[in-house]
This record gives structure tokens, sequence and C-alpha cells, in this order.
């Protein structure tokens, strides 16, 4: 009897009309890694039975749940798929091929965030295993450059139950896949957010790394659920951040260090931007935040092929009203 093939595997997904409603996916995802984890929990009786036992018996389910982790390579089609559910959700493109999208997530707004229904196909080349996972929200997204590679993501969330389910037929991976090369990426600091993506860190970006964090977390109020998944979702501003890290060469002269010292040490605002473009010309990807130092100076150096080098790492913040924002451009004009 054969065994289910990694290579084999399928996923595919669809962004929801109405959050935790069933219905077909629409596009395969491209996608290296997807993890599940259920997050069921059973209740076991320690009432008194005259059992000499840790588990007496009558064990039964509380709560039902998922956590999930997708990770691959970023790519121009695929991209607004991912924003949509970390940064502003139910987005519109504006013009006609190249089309542009933008993301825009301000301090003072409550966001719309796009919910996602997940599929999974194992097989062993003739039988298949097929679940899905709905109501799918998105916890954190990391995107890394590091160089010579791919720019890459990492998203992890929670979603309703296991369930299982034929695939929707049909399906496909977009007709051409465009990944971002860490080398087409730069990295602009400002002072204000009107003046975002104005100053190039010229020949100094050695990798980076963003994390987003939109704030959202399963909400179990009673409502009667014979399925015990959660009902809603919260907003916890508590939960609501980004986490931008970055190593830099030291130059002489010209270095962003000694800026960046200063901007530290005072825990001034840095308008922020990694501007990645297509070789191409047509596709490209911004994105923007305001953030300050974690630390409060800059002094520890490293090295890297005998150079010296410094790790600087931001959190964000706002200037009372702008947060973060991201901007792509790509030839695919829906989300699905």
């Amino acid at each position: 009897m054969a065994n289910t093939l990694d290579a084999l595997t399928v996923v595919q997904w669809a962004m929801e009309s109405t959050a935790g409603t069933d219905l077909a996916t629409t596009s395969q995802v491209v996608i290296e890694r997807f993890d599940v984890t259920p997050e069921d929990e059973v209740y076991r009786p320690q009432h008194k039975a005259g059992l000499l036992v840790a588990n007496k018996g009558n064990e039964q389910a509380m709560t039902r749940g998922t956590r999930w982790t997708a990770g691959g390579k970023f790519t121009y089609q695929q991209a607004q798929h991912w924003l949509e559910g970390a940064i502003a959700g139910a987005i519109t493109p504006t013009g006609t091929n190249p089309y542009t999208w933008t993301f825009t997530r301000n301090a003072t707004a409550v966001p719309t965030l796009d919910s996602y229904t997940f599929e999974r196909r194992i097989s062993d080349g003739s039988n298949v295993i097929g679940n899905a996972w709905h109501y799918a929200m998105i916890e954190s997204l990391t995107l890394r450059g590091s160089p010579r590679q791919m720019i890459e993501y990492e998203a992890q969330g929670f979603a309703r139950r296991v369930q299982t389910e034929t695939l929707t037929a049909g399906q496909s991976l977009p007709g051409t896949i465009t990944f971002m090369p860490h080398g087409t990426s730069a990295l602009y600091i400002d002072s204000t957010w009107a003046n975002r993506g104005t100053t190039a860190i010229a020949s100094q970006l050695l990798d980076w790394s963003l994390t987003i964090r939109p704030g959202l977390e399963p909400l179990f109020t009673a409502d009667g659920r014979s399925d015990l998944d959660y009902p809603t979702v919260a907003l916890n501003d508590q939960n609501i951040g980004l986490e931008f890290k970055a190593t830099l060469l030291v130059p002489g002269s010209s270095s962003q260090y000694a800026t960046e010292k200063t901007a530290a040490e005072a825990q001034t605002l840095r308008a922020c931007e990694v501007r990645i473009s297509d070789a191409g010309g047509s596709m490209s990807l911004k994105l923007q935040f305001l953030a300050k130092h974690e630390r409060g100076s800059l002094f520890t150096l490293g090295q890297q092929a005998g150079q010296n080098v410094v790790e600087i790492s931001l959190v964000g913040s706002t200037d009372a009203t702008n947060y973060m924002a991201a901007v792509l451009v790509n030839a695919t004009a829906n989300d699905n």
C-alpha cells in the first residue's frame, strides 16, 4: 500500500466574502510549507469516582480550533492575498494592467481584514485525503530578504476546526509566477510620513525582515454552537504592531549608522519604506511604516566578511494618524 507523498500535496485558498462561510476555493497557493495543528481542548473529569487512575472517563471536548503556518517565496501575483489579511482588506485595485493595489492601515481607524478558506489535498497518487479550514485569519506576516535569496514570507494564524472536504476542482497556480530577488529590494528612511521613500540607504543594506501583527484573535462567546468553534474574532490593540530588523554595513563616510544612533537616542520617528522592483519594470511593492528604534542607542558592531555591520531593530509607532501602508503594482485584477 502506497504512502501519501509530500510532492503531491496541493494547497488552495479563497478570500471569504462572509467570514466562516463554506465556499469553493479559487486558486492554488504558491507555498512551500503549510502546517496545521489542532487546538481542540478536552475536559478530563476529576470527580470522585472510586477509580485509581488519572483520567476517570467521560472526557468531553470543550473548544475547537486550529493553528496554521504557511511559508514560501513571495510573489507579485499573490502578494495582495496576504496583504489583505495583514494590513487592510476588501481592496479593489485601480488602473488597467498593470493594476495598483493600495493597502492603508491608519492608527485612528478600525481596519477591515480579510479571512481565508484553505483547502489541502494529500495523495499517494491514487487515493486522496481532502481537508479544509474556514475563518482563517492572520496573526502575523513576516517578509524577509537575505543576500542571494528570493524574498520569503511566513504567515501564522488561526482557523476553525478541520473539515473533511473534497478539494475544489479545476484550480491552478498563476499562469506566470514572478518571485522577488532580494537584490531588487532597497531601504529608504526619512523622518516624516509625508517624506517616506525619499532617502535611499545606498550600498549599506545586507538583509532585512518586517513582521506585521494585525492584532486579531479568536473570541469564544456563548452562542449555542454545537461545533464548539469560535463565533467571532476580536481586534486587540495590545497585539497590533510591527517589527523591522535590518543589517547595515558601516562605511567610514555617509554612514546610516551615525544617523540612526542619533535617532535612537532621541527616539525620533523613522518613516521607513522597503521598495521592491521587478527587473522588467512593470511590477513593484512598497512596504511603508512608521517606527522607532527598539533600543536607546546603537553601539554594538558585528562583522560579516570582515566588514563592520550593525543591526537596527525598530518597532511600530505613529504620528497619531499614520501607521503603515503598502502599494503593490502587478498584472492581477482580483484577489481570488
